[in-house]
């Protein structure tokens, strides 16, 4: 007698609950016509593990042709500043690239791409520094008791880091969004 393969399916299926419940289970109703796949995890060791992987991307690669992804660029081919977009990301700032390309242009205008800060060691980049605004987004020093208090350490040091220069600028800029105000307005740029 052959089994077909939901047969034999369902006889491993009824073993298996024999062997955990160590009794008969009740067989189904004859009435029920239900068809039902049942899906076993079982856990693999590391081994089992890497070799199943390797079987699944065998058989989902092709040899005959191969396909690379060209990224889309996270801004426009334009847009100022483009070295600080992935800072700005890792930041909190969306990868949407208006609203990257409106921040970089800002950056541009606020500090010419240069991330002034007295801490800077680069000494040409630390001369452009005015004395209260700070880093690529030059954040002014009316935000110093907030961004100590959001980074534990002192104004000067937070803000001459882009990644947290950026996450100061996201705060307050979707901050004032959230709240019904223009989130460009500290930088003195229109939303409109």
């Amino acid at each position: 007698m052959k089994l077909t393969p939901y047969f034999a399916g369902s006889i491993g299926f009824y073993l298996l609950l024999m062997a955990i419940f160590g009794s008969d289970p009740k067989p189904p109703s004859p009435t029920v016509t239900t068809t039902r796949s049942a899906v076993v995890t079982v856990a693999l060791d590391p081994v089992q593990e890497a070799q199943q992987v390797a079987e699944l991307l065998a058989t989902t690669t092709t040899s005959s042709s191969t396909t690379t992804a060209v990224p889309v660029p996270i801004v426009y081919p334009d847009t100022p500043c483009q070295e600080w977009a992935d800072e700005a990301i890792e930041g909190g700032w969306p990868a949407d690239r208006d609203l990257l390309d409106r921040l970089l242009r800002i950056v541009w205008k606020e500090s010419r791409c240069l991330n002034v800060s007295p801490l800077n060691p680069d000494p040409e980049i630390a001369e452009h520094f005015n004395g209260h605004d700070h880093g690529l987004v030059q954040a002014n020093e009316i935000h110093t008791a907030w961004v100590e208090a959001m980074f534990g350490e002192p104004f000067e040091v937070a803000m001459a880091d882009p990644v947290k220069a950026f996450r100061f600028a996201w705060l307050l800029y979707s901050g004032r969004e959230a709240e019904g105000k223009c989130g460009w307005q500290p930088w003195s740029v229109p939303c409109s």
